[in-house]
């Protein structure tokens, strides 16, 4: 598995690079600007940081589908299949290594956006009460953040974290569908990006229906569940398919 891990974060390299590359220019400009109170670069490094926190994730998922895709439907990448490995130790190495490569992304922008709050707080007021600049920085929007804020940032980012990687294991099946069961049809490709719509809108459904059958404090909890079994779900009947119906 460590060799499959490292084959896909290879296929990924460059634009891993490209996006962190972005964000240490974006980091930089603010931190000039904020040191040295010139409010364009503070904005335009904010922007370029919002920017790749928000595409570089986005982007990263998409290339992953692609390669999947071309990996399933072209000659490119036949001695992948030809390895000693079975197709869930295939597909789970590109479920993990989407989902290293997510949770290492939302760390790094949730640790920089962090640091950028304090060194605002720092540039406004000084240590060691950092935390009246932020409020300071943060202006009206911080009289109507809700207490606990803390927790609910938490909170949101597990169900998109959680929501995220299901949708990329559900564009994962529908992309094997396409390769295997729907090969060869007219249209196949946008009867499994259809099929993908309705699989992702059909859990979200449920889970819609379910969270609020439990106690507030599990509702998260439920929603997690759901994202989590569906992606086992999806995992297991994508790496049958492959075994039994891929033909490259």
């Amino acid at each position: 598995m460590s060799k499959l891990l490292k084959y896909e974060f290879k296929k990924s390299k460059n634009v891993t690079l490209a996006i962190l590359l972005v964000t240490v220019i974006g980091e930089a400009l603010f931190v000039t600007g904020t040191i040295a109170g010139a409010i364009p670069l503070t904005s335009s490094g904010a922007l370029i940081l919002a920017l790749a926190a928000t595409f570089g994730i986005f982007i990263m998922a998409v290339l992953s589908i692609d390669i999947l895709h071309r990996e399933l439907n072209t000659n490119q990448s036949y001695m992948l299949f030809l390895t000693p490995r079975n197709s869930y130790q295939i597909l789970g190495s590109k479920i993990l290594a989407n989902a290293i490569s997510l949770s290492l992304l939302t760390v790094l922008f949730a640790v920089l956006a962090a640091l950028d709050l304090l060194l605002i707080g720092i540039r406004e007021v000084g240590m060691p009460v950092p935390a009246d600049g932020i409020r300071r920085a943060l202006g009206s929007a911080y009289l109507y953040m809700p207490t606990g804020v803390g927790k609910t940032i938490a909170t949101a980012a597990a169900i998109a974290y959680g929501s995220w990687l299901f949708l990329i294991v559900t564009a994962y099946f529908a992309d094997i569908l396409q390769a295997t069961v729907l090969r060869g049809r007219k249209g196949a490709g946008w009867i499994s990006f259809l099929l993908f719509l309705v699989l992702a809108g059909a859990v979200v459904f449920l889970q819609n229906k379910l969270a609020p059958l439990a106690p507030p404090v599990a509702e998260t909890a439920v929603r997690s569940c759901v994202y989590a079994a569906f992606i086992v779900v999806f995992f297991c009947l994508g790496g049958w398919i492959m075994d039994h119906r891929l033909s490259v």
